[in-house]
């Protein structure tokens, strides 16, 4: 059985990721974000559609970029 390693939730089974790899500076995490979002509207067909998942954690900071990018259009 592996080890659970993160946070849990009051009312769920879900675990966050909590692992080396996973855990950037706030500057390091947006700039990632922004290039990753820059390369996907790159490859998306014009009106292309895309589905982001995340929660309250990062959804903002996406939409932002998102905004600030001119993808949302």
């Amino acid at each position: 059985m592996s080890k659970t390693n993160g946070l849990g939730w009051a009312f769920s089974s879900h675990v966050t990721m909590s692992e080396d790899w996973d855990i950037y500076p706030r500057a390091k995490y947006l700039e990632f974000c922004e290039a990753w979002l820059t390369q996907l509207s790159r490859v998306v067909r014009p009106n292309g559609n895309i589905f982001i998942f995340g929660s309250f954690h990062n959804m903002y900071d996406l939409g932002h970029i998102i905004h600030n990018l001119d993808l949302s259009t």
